[in-house]
């Protein structure tokens, strides 16, 4: 599912590169020097190779402050920082970032675009990223919502099959 979103977002916005971060609460991370809380990003990669980022750079600007950010010289933007704020090749020429919000209004991600292949990040860029974000946000949030119902589900199915027993 990660994958076609960010497939979908590359088409979307014509770039070369999309990334989803997921928010996570840290165990035992004191909050870096933007005040992160205890909060990171995990940037979900195919099976194991997950990378956990603190809550920092523009990535992390937009999740804290809910707020979508189109930055088309990320180098010269005080928030960007290249360990976060990366993409794979040439770096990072133009960026976007947008917050994966539930129904509920909880951030619980974010997703960025980076490197526009021709020109720089628009408002409607933006729009466009946000639809597919906040839609994305809400069907994570069922297929967590639904894992967690079946999980319970196996449980109490395991405790009545032990009663029987009895």
């Amino acid at each position: 599912a990660l994958e076609r979103v960010a497939e979908a977002g590359k088409a979307l916005v014509n770039c070369k590169h999309v990334q989803i971060f997921f928010l996570e609460r840290a165990a035992n991370h004191t909050p870096g020097p933007s005040g992160g809380g205890g909060v990171m990003l995990r940037l979900k990669g195919k099976g194991m190779q997950d990378k956990v980022f603190p809550c920092e750079g523009l990535a992390g600007v937009c999740a804290a402050e809910n707020m979508p950010i189109a930055c088309n010289r990320p180098h010269h933007d005080a928030r960007f920082n290249p360990d976060i704020d990366w993409a794979p090749g040439s770096g990072v020429k133009t960026c976007a970032q947008v917050p994966m919000c539930t129904l509920a209004g909880k951030v619980v991600g974010v997703v960025q675009a980076s490197n526009k292949i021709q020109g720089g990040f628009t408002e409607m860029d933006l729009q466009a990223l946000d639809m597919l974000a906040r839609q994305s946000a809400v069907t994570f949030d069922l297929c967590i919502q639904s894992e967690a119902r079946q999980a319970q589900y196996r449980k109490v199915n395991a405790m009545l099959k032990g009663f029987v027993k009895l």
